[in-house]
This record gives C-alpha cells, sequence and structure tokens, in this order.
C-alpha cells in the first residue's frame, strides 16, 4: 500500500515539477541609443498572444516555457526579436526609425512589411485626421492621398459630405470603394475619426484582386483602436465647429428688380409692371425689399463632436470601449441630427497560442428635417423663385398673415408646411477567433453579423391662411405618415490561414494567405443574394531586392444567371529594391537615397455592385412582359496594369512616388436598357453587359518632411 502511494505521488508530482523547470522568467531592461529607459515597449513572445510592457525604468519581466523568441515593439523605433534560449536576461537597445507605423501594412487579411511590397498602396498620415476637426471621415480623404478624391455634396445634417473614388469613375453603376473595418465590410460614415487606428487604401488591380468582384473601385481597409497590455488609458475629444454657407447668388434688390423687369416687359412689347413712382419709392426705402435667401437662413450651422473612450488590457486581455456623439445643426431651427456610437473591441487571451477579437458596434442617427427641404434643396429654390417686391405678411394685425404668391412662401413653409423625421440604426457582431500553431503558422477564422434598420415620418398640421382683410384664402391641410424601412442583414463567415517565414538566414522572406469565404444578405422586401469566395496570396521577397506577389480569387454571386455566376481574378506584381544593390551603397550610406523602388503590376477584378434578380423576367399584374430575361448577364470586369516608382531621398526627408496606370472596364452592367416593345409591351427594358471604359493617367506626388 505505501508503496503504491509512493508511485501514484510521484506520478502527480514528476509532471508539475517538469512543468516548473520548464517554465522560467526572463527579464531585462530596454533602453534607447543615449542609454535612456524606454517605458510602455510592449514584449511578445513569438507566435503566441502572452506578453508584457515595460515600466516607467523600461525594466520587464516575463515567464516562459523553454526557448521562445521574444518581440519588442516600439513606436518611433525599429522592432527586434531576440532568442531566449540560453539566458534569463536580456537587454534591449532599440533605434529609432523614421517610417513609424508604416514598416507594417496591412493589406486584405494579413500584414506585410512596406519593403517587400510589390503593389500600389498607400496609408493615410493618421495625424491628417486626427489633428484636424473632421466631422466624418469620408473629409479624412479631401486631398491626403494621390489617386483618391472626394466629390463634395451637400451639407444637409445627417447627410453623406461627398463620394469618394480611387483612380476615378469606370463604371455606371456605383463607383464608391470597398470599405473594410477590422475585417468586416460596413460603411466609412460608420466610424468616428478618433476612433481610427491606420487606413489603407488598396489601388491597383494587384493589391485590390484579393477582393475579387468587389475591388474594381478600389478598396479601404480601416482598424480600429484597440487596448494596449499594461496600459489603462481614459480620452476625452471634443470641438465645436460654425458653418458658413459660401458662393450664394448675388441677387438684385427691388429698385434693380423693378427696372429690370420693366425694360424686358417694353422689349416684349408688354405694359409695364412698375410705375416711375413705385421706383422712386424703392430708392427712398419706402417699398418692400425682401432678401428671401437670408429670410430662410435663420441662424448660423452649429455643429460638435464629442468622444471618449477608456482601454486597458492585462494578461487575460485587452479591452477598448469607445463612446461618440455627434450633433449638427441646420440654417433653420428644425432641421439637424444627432449621432450616438458605442463600439467596443477586445482580445481575450484564452490560452497562450489562442486568442479572440470580438468586437460590438451599434449606433443611432436621428435626423430631422423639413417636408419642403427633405433633398436639401428645395426651400432654397423657393426662396430663389421669390422677388424682392414681393412681401412676406401682409400688413394686418393678425399674427403671422402670410402672404402666399401662387401658393409658395418660404418662411410659412419652415414654420408650417411639416416636418420629416428619420432614424437609422444599426449594430455589428465581429468575432475573430486566432489560433498561432507556430511562430510562423496561425489559422484564422472570421464570423460576423450586421443589421440595418430604418423608420421615418412626416407631419403637417392644418393651417389656414388670410388675406389682408381676415378673410381665409388657402388652407395647408393636414397631414401625417409613417413608414418602416427596408431592413437589411448580412451574414459572412471567412476561414484564413497565413503563413510567414524568413528563408536562407534572413535574407529571403515568404507571405502565403489562404481561405474561404461566404456571405449572405437578406432584406425585409424578400430580396435576398449569397457569395462565396476562394482566395489565395503569396509574397515573396528575394534577397529584399527583387519582389513577387501573386494573387487569385474566385468568387460566385447569386446575382447573375446560373451559368455565369462564377467569376475568376488573378493578377501579379513584381519590384525592384534598387536600393539594395551594391553599386547604390555610396549613395544610400551617404543619405543622398533612402529607398528606391520600382513598380510594376498587372491584374483583373470584378464588379458585381447590382441589385439582385436582374437576369430574370418581369411579368406585370396583365401579364405583360416588362423585363426579358438575359441568361449571359454576368460581371462587370477590369483590366488594369499599372507601373510606379518610390524615391525617399535627403536622409528621409523628401518622399517623391511617380505612377502610369492604364485601366480598361467592360462588360459593364446596364441595369435598364431599352429594349424595342416587340412583345406588345408599352415599355420594355433588359440587364445586359454593355460599353466599355477605358483611362490612362501619370501621376507624380511629392512630400515634404522637416
Amino acid at each position: 500500500m505505501l508503496k503504491s502511494r509512493i508511485i501514484l505521488l510521484l506520478l502527480i508530482v514528476l509532471p508539475v515539477w517538469s512543468l516548473m523547470a520548464q517554465q522560467r522568467t526572463v527579464s531585462g531592461k530596454v533602453t534607447d541609443e543615449t542609454g535612456e529607459p524606454i517605458p510602455s515597449v510592449l514584449v511578445l513572445i513569438k507566435g503566441s498572444t502572452a506578453g508584457t510592457t515595460t515600466d516607467l525604468d523600461g525594466t520587464y519581466s516575463i515567464s516562459v516555457s523553454g526557448d521562445v523568441t521574444l518581440i519588442f515593439n516600439m513606436i518611433g523605433f525599429k522592432g527586434q526579436e531576440i532568442s531566449t534560449k540560453g539566458t534569463n536576461s536580456i537587454d534591449v537597445t532599440l533605434q529609432e526609425s523614421s517610417v513609424d507605423l508604416n514598416e507594417v501594412v496591412v493589406v486584405g487579411f494579413s500584414e506585410v512589411e512596406r519593403q517587400h511590397l510589390a503593389s500600389s498602396v498607400e496609408q493615410l498620415d493618421m495625424d491628417l485626421v486626427k489633428s484636424r476637426p473632421i466631422f466624418k471621415l469620408e473629409e479624412a480623404f479631401s486631398g491626403t492621398i494621390p489617386g483618391v478624391t472626394l466629390m463634395q455634396g451637400n451639407n444637409l445634417p445627417g447627410s453623406v459630405p461627398g463620394s469618394i473614388s480611387i483612380r476615378g469613375i469606370s463604371t455606371l453603376q456605383n463607383a464608391g470603394p470597398l470599405v473594410i473595418i477590422d475585417g468586416m465590410e460596413q460603411s466609412l460614415t460608420d466610424i468616428d475619426p478618433n476612433q481610427v487606428k491606420n487606413i489603407t487604401v488598396l489601388k491597383d488591380a494587384a493589391s485590390a484582386a484579393l477582393y475579387g468582384s468587389r475591388g474594381a473601385n478600389g478598396v479601404i481597409i480601416i482598424e480600429t483602436d484597440r487596448g494596449t497590455t499594461g496600459q489603462f488609458k481614459v480620452n476625452l475629444h471634443s470641438w465645436g465647429a460654425l458653418h458658413n454657407p459660401i458662393d450664394l447668388p448675388n441677387f438684385v434688390g427691388a429698385t434693380d428688380y423693378m427696372k429690370l423687369n420693366n425694360e424686358a416687359r417694353g422689349h416684349q412689347g408688354q405694359s409695364l409692371l412698375f410705375s416711375d413712382e413705385d421706383i422712386a419709392a424703392s430708392e427712398s426705402g419706402n417699398y418692400t425689399n425682401v432678401n428671401w435667401l437670408d429670410e430662410v437662413m435663420q441662424r448660423q450651422s452649429y455643429s460638435h463632436n464629442t468622444s471618449a473612450s477608456i482601454s486597458g488590457g492585462g494578461g487575460v486581455g485587452t479591452f477598448n470601449l469607445m463612446l461618440g456623439y455627434i450633433d449638427e445643426n441646420g440654417m433653420n431651427e428644425l432641421e439637424g441630427s444627432n449621432k450616438f456610437s458605442a463600439r467596443f473591441n477586445t482580445n481575450i487571451n484564452i490560452a497562450d497560442k489562442f486568442v479572440l477579437l470580438a468586437d460590438f458596434y451599434a449606433h443611432r442617427l436621428q435626423v430631422d428635417r423639413l417636408q419642403a427641404n427633405n433633398d436639401g434643396h428645395g426651400l432654397y429654390q423657393l426662396a430663389w423663385r421669390m422677388n424682392p417686391t414681393q412681401p412676406i405678411f401682409y400688413d394686418s394685425d393678425l399674427e403671422d398673415n402670410y402672404i402666399l404668391h401662387n401658393n409658395i412662401n418660404p418662411l410659412a413653409s419652415i414654420n408650417h408646411g411639416g416636418s420629416w423625421n428619420a432614424l437609422h440604426d444599426r449594430s455589428t457582431i465581429n468575432l475573430r477567433p486566432k489560433y498561432f500553431i507556430n511562430k510562423n503558422l496561425s489559422v484564422e477564422g472570421n464570423v460576423s453579423y450586421m443589421i440595418n434598420k430604418s423608420a421615418n415620418k412626416y407631419k403637417r398640421l392644418t393651417y389656414k391662411f388670410f388675406d389682408g382683410d381676415g378673410k381665409p384664402v388657402n388652407i395647408w391641410s393636414n397631414s401625417v405618415g409613417a413608414s418602416q424601412g427596408v431592413s437589411q442583414s448580412q451574414v459572412t463567415a471567412r476561414a484564413l490561414i497565413n503563413y510567414e517565414k524568413e528563408l536562407r538566414e534572413g535574407k529571403d522572406k515568404i507571405y502565403l494567405l489562404g481561405g474561404v469565404e461566404i456571405m449572405n444578405n437578406t432584406y425585409t422586401d424578400y430580396r435576398e443574394f449569397s457569395k462565396s469566395s476562394f482566395f489565395a496570396k503569396l509574397n515573396y521577397s528575394y534577397d529584399n531586392r527583387y519582389l513577387i506577389e501573386a494573387t487569385a480569387r474566385g468568387d460566385g454571386s447569386s446575382k447573375f444567371a446560373p451559368n455565369n455566376r462564377w467569376g475568376f481574378f488573378p493578377s501579379g506584381a513584381f519590384a525592384w529594391n534598387i536600393h539594395n544593390e551594391s553599386f547604390m551603397s555610396g549613395l544610400v550610406s551617404s543619405g543622398m537615397i533612402n529607398n528606391l523602388k520600382f513598380r510594376a503590376s498587372y491584374g483583373l477584378i470584378g464588379n458585381e455592385n447590382v441589385d439582385p434578380y436582374l437576369w430574370q423576367e418581369v411579368v406585370n399584374t396583365w401579364g405583360w412582359t416588362m423585363r426579358v430575361p438575359n441568361p449571359n448577364f454576368s460581371w462587370e470586369k477590369q483590366r488594369q496594369s499599372n507601373f510606379g516608382l518610390d524615391l525617399t531621398t535627403f536622409k528621409n526627408k523628401l518622399n517623391f512616388t511617380a505612377e502610369y496606370y492604364h485601366k480598361f472596364s467592360y462588360d459593364l452592367i446596364y441595369s435598364n436598357f431599352p429594349v424595342p416593345p416587340l412583345t406588345g409591351s408599352y415599355y420594355l427594358t433588359s440587364s445586359v453587359n454593355i460599353g466599355e471604359v477605358e483611362k490612362k493617367r501619370l501621376g507624380v506626388f511629392g512630400q515634404l518632411f522637416r
């Protein structure tokens, strides 16, 4: 019995002792090149999610199992990877870096060092975003990235400020780029600029082909802020702005209007409308003189943006809770919008090599407008129709005794024309589990769900108009109604495998990515469409001089005819880091040239941005065909070639980029192509692939740093 107990005790103690023998503590100090300690340096075990940060003295301590590789990272410094083999004490000296966040670039579903990129990829300088009072994220793309333009729209409260195009418009459909936020397709209007960590723009086919059928208009990839291990932060941003209208028309006053009106009537042989006495009275200020545009702009528009975040983390994981409130007012008391948003990002370290990224987002946007100005132009069009000799009110004892001029009075439309109110809700859940098989290989999943809901109502109370004698002349009748908007739900599931490894003792590096994706969209008006995708990507750097990039993606969409639902979108790119050649060593060591790269790419991408069921026949209630079926209806396609030159010189003080691209779009989608009504229908259409667009451009961009 005693012998059995001893054996049982050994069976319990030996594995624990063995595990304790493998566990050890590695500690040290991190300093800069001058010997000063660096606090808040992130220290991670490569191939896992375990890590720590340095304290105010630059010291750290971390428990490891066996021999591992530690990664030391800090913004503004070059990262280092050091093995713990044979030592329990590692002191590190970090060198300052001139490229900061540009060292690693998010491209698609992986990250690649910028020096190993062969395609046309740009990162937005976040200092240009967070240092300016940008109200909506679309405004951050105005003049900040070469080839990316913002076409300014209206500034009506609650509206999108404009449309973004990457390298112009090459389609008859919506030309807006695909927006990916934390791996999930969303809208730019969902993002508060204060919540953004980095923004990457994929401009050519070689980079955008990873998104296949959705990449023809370019891709914008956004990562939002997450918590940091060992750092508890509370941030508050708030600003306000006053808005003034610009480029307003210069209207004539009453006197000039009278003279011009009489002159026009005289040329046409008509009787004059205004007498000389009327004109003299106007010149002396004794005649009606109304500036209707000033009357409808009752106040100065004001807006403000307030956001707050609480973030932190430890061994279990990190979190970041971000709250935002945006208020925007129009130029009268009834117009305005306000938006409440909440975003919660968390990283949960389930095990050393297993992490779950869970993101939750919700917003509510309320928009208040006038019925007369629901499109942003109606009220001002009414004001432009009025002439300055038309008074607003009768000269009577009745309060607000408006004069209707052909049933029009812009001031009456503001106060008694009715209001329109809308409510927009959006909620998303995004789960991304990731498992590190080893330091080079990882597998990742992504399951996301988004639901959009909206509703609106309008209201106008009965209002009776009287003439100057108090007699009723007109009635704006009561009008009340409400409607529920079409709700949309989107479910996406994705599986990825990433492989990254240095070869030939660090001379070469390979990046491999493979994945599958399915997406389903359902609407409450009984529409539904689905898509399946398979994709793979290779980046290879040979001796850090010659770079190869290859991408292939296959997409199948239910939007198209059964025999034309699948499309294949391949691309390839090559780049040459000329500055790493031996014959450039003199210029590089002197600082005259820091980076010189030549790039070339070619690829095929597509566009599926159309409504479902367009290829099918539509028959009305009379049995007449309204849309002719098209079994050949398929993808819109685009071939694109790109040649680029990147130059950084004068000790990283001058960046210079020159690019030439050629885009050829064909099989353009025309949703309602007129068809001769041979069947007896009075109106007949069909959805076809027709037309071509070709674009060529050479662009040069330079940036100077102090």
